[in-house]
């Protein structure tokens, strides 16, 4: 079975850093080899999960492979962490409400995919449970709430890149919300936070 982590370095060797890299790492992901992988986690983690979201080519990926499960599968545009609007949910509010999903991608660096999804989530009253990724590239410390087969950072020596508060998920996708005239979910702030933190949220 391929490494994701052999994927990983030879993506680097062609693209060293920024967009190209993630664009081609994206791309080179989609094999089924690692799909397994992440499947391993989501049963381990979860069993069998009806709820789960994804988005662009991997996510597209993902969902053909699927295509057999039961339950809600939802595709959010790869744009969507830019602003792009998803399409419009309202027709399945009541199947939504209180409903956890999994999202499943192929990377995972600044959370902003995740966040704007997360946020559309929460207008119909479902949320985000768990993040299952091939890559991670970020620098939060350690989640619970997210699983991948391969870290490029190693979590000793990386604080997180918030200054006031821990690596809670809703926090983070709090923090890395896009707000834009056709995405204006804001996102959701936990009451466990102070005044000051709140207020540094909201900036």
């Amino acid at each position: 079975m391929i490494k994701v982590k052999t994927i990983v370095d030879e993506t680097l060797g062609q693209h060293p850093e920024g967009a190209p890299f993630f664009e081609a790492l994206d791309k080179a992901l989609i094999k089924d080899d690692v799909l397994i992988q992440i499947e391993e986690m989501v049963v381990k983690k979860f069993g069998s999960s009806p709820y789960i979201i994804v988005s662009g080519e991997f996510g597209r990926f993902v969902m053909a492979v699927r295509s057999h499960t039961r339950g809600l599968r939802l595709v959010a545009p790869s744009g969507i962490r830019d602003g792009e609007p998803m399409d419009d949910l309202s027709y399945l509010h009541d199947q939504l409400q209180d409903k956890p999903f999994i999202f499943i991608d192929s990377s995972i660096y600044s959370y902003r995919t995740v966040s704007a999804i997360n946020a559309e989530l929460r207008r119909h009253g479902a949320h985000i449970e768990h993040i299952f990724v091939a890559y991670d590239g970020s620098t939060y410390p350690q989640n619970e709430r997210l699983s991948s087969v391969y870290r490029y950072h190693p979590f000793e020596g990386y604080g997180s890149m918030l200054t006031s508060v821990n690596a809670d998920l809703d926090i983070i996708m709090a923090e890395n919300l896009v707000v834009t005239t056709e995405n204006p979910a804001p996102g959701i702030i936990p009451d466990t936070l102070t005044e000051a933190e709140r207020a540094a949220l909201a900036e």
